[in-house]
């Protein structure tokens, strides 16, 4: 959120599992409602910017989001 990634607020997370083995793949923040509300206040404050740009400019931003990821 803000540009940068962020656990949850009280540090909990959870597994994520494989649906075909159940074996555990990765972890994520389980976010609790305070987490959920700053995440759609982050949300709300980058939309304007986000809109103004054109269609080109948010794939590339996309594309190299899912590079690092």
């Amino acid at each position: 959120m803000g540009g940068r990634l962020q656990g949850a607020s009280d540090g909990q997370t959870y597994d994520i599992l494989s649906p075909a083995t159940g074996e555990v793949i990765g972890r994520a923040a389980a976010a609790d409602l305070t987490d959920v509300e700053l995440a759609v206040t982050h949300a709300q404050e980058a939309f304007p910017e986000w809109a103004s740009r054109t269609a080109y400019e948010r794939e590339t931003i996309i594309r190299r989001a899912t590079q690092h990821a």
